[in-house]
């Protein structure tokens, strides 16, 4: 962490201003932000994740479904991606570029290019193997699929392929998105996201 635990803000280990000592372990995650939702002592909530942090919030929810109530997932990278790191990589700089793809805000840049090879690279690695279709068959609360029709990076099929593994999801694309729906579009993303936790 960045910060003692039971503070409200929050950034994944390597992230943010929170440093890495050892080897970064995406499964590794779920397990640290139960505890810190534990520690806040806060009422089950409300998760979006989006890409790799889909995998996360999958992760969490199969590991400690008591704490979440609701799921959203963006573009999530939960099934083999069944490709090698040369081409995700690729594929990754072609979803910055895209039309639709939506632009950092400048923050948010400044994080995203810090300089952490080493991260990067392990954070790579382990998405190339990772697989959470396990995971998912224990996911039983509602839940909203979002993805970008126009996804390079995660492309359409894969989320179709999750909406078939969650059959209880509700499934949205968003035609003129890339792989970063709330960055490209922000006021649709969010009524989408709203109406469904407004939802009894």
């Amino acid at each position: 962490w960045s910060s003692d635990v039971c503070s409200s803000d929050l950034d994944l280990p390597g992230h943010g201003r929170s440093k890495l000592s050892g080897t970064w372990r995406l499964r590794e995650i779920a397990p640290l932000l139960a505890q810190w939702l534990q520690a806040m002592a806060l009422p089950p909530v409300a998760l979006v994740g989006h890409s790799m942090g889909g995998a996360i919030a999958t992760h969490l929810v199969a590991h400690a479904p008591d704490l979440v109530e609701r799921l959203v997932l963006v573009d999530a990278a939960c099934l083999p991606l069944d490709k090698t790191l040369p081409m995700m990589m690729t594929r990754s700089a072609r979803s910055i570029l895209q039309r639709g793809g939506g632009s950092y805000p400048l923050p948010m840049l400044r994080d995203t290019f810090k300089p952490r090879l080493r991260l990067l690279w392990q954070a790579a690695r382990e998405m190339e193997k990772s697989d959470f279709r396990a995971d998912l068959t224990s996911l039983t609360l509602p839940t909203l699929i979002i993805w970008g029709e126009r996804d390079v990076l995660l492309p359409l099929a894969l989320g179709q392929a999750l909406a078939q593994a969650l059959p209880h999801a509700t499934f949205v694309t968003m035609p003129e998105s890339g792989h970063r729906p709330p960055l490209s579009q922000p006021v649709e993303f969010s009524r989408l996201v709203l109406d469904f936790l407004a939802e009894t």
